[in-house]
């Protein structure tokens, strides 16, 4: 692992508690205002499914019923073959 990998991972976001940017231009249910060492920033919940069916495509967490997958793509507005 290389140093900037390393400091990449050293630096984790974290929550703020219970603040979620209020965005009216968006079309996202919600967005999660987070914070690192040296910055504060958004994740909107279309990236937040991305990364988690990212994870269960490299098998690092179980199977998600597809049934999940499709009620999720409505709730967000995003197509389900997207996820």
């Amino acid at each position: 692992m290389n140093k900037y990998q390393n400091d990449a991972l050293s630096n984790r976001a974290i929550l703020n508690n219970g603040e979620s940017p209020e965005c009216h231009q968006c079309d996202e249910p919600i967005i999660f205002s987070l914070q690192d060492n040296y910055h504060h920033f958004s994740l909107n919940l279309s990236t937040l499914l991305e990364c988690l069916k990212f994870a269960e495509n490299e098998n690092v967490i179980p199977p998600i019923p597809e049934t999940w997958w499709d009620e999720i793509s409505k709730i967000v507005e995003i197509p389900s073959h997207h996820l």
